[in-house]
């Protein structure tokens, strides 16, 4: 959070995503973004910072590698029995 502090304090977009607790103790995972909020006079006054909740967006990542590495795994079962199936001819 600290680098995306001092992104918006020089006038960039600080942004960060990682997992924490809800209220009630639940894991969720955030993309938060922070930026500077200015004065009248253009100097940057107060910093604003937004939470979106991108739980359902993480678990589906999640899911996609585990799948992944079945679908590896269960290729390369395949070519093994295939090579096996071969050598027998």
């Amino acid at each position: 959070m600290q680098s995306a502090i001092l992104d918006a304090r020089a006038g960039r977009i600080g942004r960060l995503q990682g997992g924490a607790s809800a209220l009630g103790g639940e894991a969720r995972w955030w993309d938060v973004l922070v930026t500077a909020v200015h004065s009248a006079e253009g100097t940057p006054d107060r910093l604003l910072a937004v939470f979106r909740d991108i739980t359902k967006l993480q678990r589906a990542q999640e899911a996609l590698v585990d799948l992944n590495t079945s679908l590896e795994r269960r290729i390369e079962e395949r070519a093994q029995a295939i090579l096996t199936l071969e050598a027998r001819l």
